[in-house]
């Protein structure tokens, strides 16, 4: 009898372990279906954490991407204008033009005499007697020595009259003139055929 009893015990728990695996009631339905649901929701989730992952790759790639091509541009540009500022520099070592070397004139300065190369002479035309005389001192302690003098016909000034041909030879003259008797031009040529360079002619 006791046997027995333990095999119905078994029998019955073997059939209380096969109705927990087997339960169809309402309640293991919502077991089943809310086992099924939290399957569902984790692989969203994780489909969700995948996206998100996928986009920030997206932006990362996107920022590299930009960087690049704005590193590109800049670099580029910096090169386009080296090679015009090359350019430039090129054309305008070429239109530079060498100078140009003007043919030298040789320039040959005249000849100036010195006082005692002057033969001077001196006409008194001013009416005062022994001027002439006094004039010849006055430019033989200047240094001429080849001086005669004589008389003129009265004039209004002082004039001063030089042979063809030495006009540009007796600036020492031309000063001589001018500080003692205020002659700055030459007044005429000598027509005469004297040896003499120059005359003055003192006038009133």
């Amino acid at each position: 009898m006791e046997v027995v009893k333990d095999e119905d015990n078994v029998v019955e728990e073997e059939t209380k372990e096969e109705g927990i695996e087997e339960d169809t009631s309402p309640i293991g339905e919502v077991v089943r279906m809310s086992g099924s649901n939290g399957s569902a929701m984790s692989g969203v989730s994780d489909s969700g954490k995948n996206g998100s992952g996928m986009l920030m790759i997206a932006v990362i790639a996107l920022l590299i991407l930009s960087v690049t091509g704005w590193m590109m541009y800049v670099r580029s540009e910096w090169m386009r204008r080296q090679e015009l500022a090359a350019n430039q520099m090129e054309s305008e070592e070429q239109t530079v033009q060498e100078p140009v070397v003007e043919d030298e004139i040789e320039v040959t300065e005249t000849e100036q005499l010195e006082r005692n190369e002057i033969s001077l002479e001196i006409l008194n035309g001013s009416g005062v007697a022994g001027l002439a005389a006094e004039t010849m001192v006055a430019f033989e302690g200047l240094g001429y020595e080849e001086i005669s003098v004589g008389n003129a016909e009265t004039v209004p000034g002082n004039e001063l009259y030089v042979r063809s041909g030495y006009e540009d030879k007796i600036e020492v003259l031309m000063d001589d003139v001018l500080d003692e008797l205020e002659i700055a031009t030459i007044s005429g040529e000598l027509e005469d055929d004297g040896e003499i360079i120059a005359r003055i002619v003192l006038g009133e």
